[in-house]
């Protein structure tokens, strides 16, 4: 499989909406995709032109940058757009870390972030009841990180 993967830009929202199988039932998923848009906070990435999945980044984590949403076509998965997404946000990444996060049951995630070099670091319980939700880091290419001046 052939992918792209790039900032997103606001010409991008419907086709990112589009291959979200949360985004239907969850409006506010598609109002969280604008505003990262307007902030230039996403990645796309696309096959043949048409979006096989996105990646949301937070840059107000604790100090680190945080990808909030990975997503991946359904009909794409497990084909390595989810890895090429993770591959282009640690290599963007502008802090000494990237975290992301998954429900301890996501077992697909866990598999996939083990596989792009993350490890767990920590998990928040109460978010989703008996389901904690698992924190993942790896870290980032000293190239990368901003200056603090």
């Amino acid at each position: 499989m052939v992918l792209k993967v790039r900032c997103a830009n606001a010409a991008d929202l419907k086709a990112m909406i589009a291959c979200d199988d949360y985004a239907p039932a969850h409006p506010e998923r598609g109002c969280r995709i604008e505003e990262a848009l307007l902030a230039g906070d996403c990645l796309i990435a696309e096959q043949r032109l048409q979006a096989a999945g996105y990646a949301l980044v937070r840059h107000d984590f604790f100090g680190f940058e945080f990808v909030e949403v990975l997503m991946v076509h359904p009909a794409l998965r497990r084909l390595g757009v989810g890895l090429a997404l993770l591959q282009a946000c640690i290599e963007q990444c502008q802090t000494a870390q990237l975290l992301t996060s998954a429900n301890a049951s996501n077992e697909s995630a866990e598999r996939l972030f083990i596989r792009a070099g993350f490890q767990p670091c920590g998990w928040i319980d109460g978010l989703t009841p008996g389901d904690a939700e698992i924190v993942y880091r790896v870290e980032c290419g000293a190239a990368n990180i901003r200056s603090a001046g």
